[in-house]
């Protein structure tokens, strides 16, 4: 049961980012910056998110104490990243027709990525750890179940995408 919890959080994770993604680069008229930007902010987070949790033991706890519970933050996470990026021009005040700087984009994008991307890594480094108090798995084995649940909810998503669903449709699968 806790590998295919760890397989969700991995599925989860991807499947959402591939969703903001594609909001992100629709809101933001898709040029490269908008897509190196995206990148950025979002690695970013996790990265930053990644390093804080990695040095504070008691957080790390914390978090492992709370699971597999706590992951469903994601859920609320993704909806208000979601809607930050549907509704950015309108909480910005950017009109619709208007071009965005390229500064504006840097900001709206860390701003907007922070959610999703900061709860990957805490859940990450708190599902290696609850895997390791709970059982005999190692980190390694969490690292696979991620990886296969984020490679799963990539390639599912992108089939979707492609056979043509909405964001808010695989949002809701």
């Amino acid at each position: 049961m806790q590998k295919i919890i760890v397989f969700s959080l991995g599925f989860f994770s991807m499947a959402a980012q591939a969703i903001v993604f594609r909001e992100f680069i629709s809101s933001f008229d898709s040029g490269g910056l908008t897509v190196a930007v995206f990148l950025f902010s979002w690695l970013f987070w996790i990265s930053l998110s990644s390093f804080v949790i990695s040095r504070i033991k008691s957080l790390q706890d914390f978090a492992a104490k709370l699971s597999p519970g706590i992951f469903l933050l994601y859920i609320p996470a993704f909806c208000l990243q979601f809607f930050l990026i549907f509704k950015f021009r309108k909480i910005f005040g950017i009109a619709s027709y208007a071009e965005i700087a390229p500064a504006a984009v840097i900001i709206c994008s860390l701003a907007m990525n922070f959610p999703l991307s900061m709860l990957t890594a805490v859940f990450f480094q708190s599902s290696a750890n609850w895997l390791k108090t709970t059982s005999d798995f190692s980190s390694a084995a969490a690292h696979r179940f991620e990886a296969l649940g984020s490679f799963a909810g990539g390639t599912i998503s992108s089939v979707l995408f492609f056979s043509g669903a909405n964001s808010i449709m695989i949002g809701i699968i």
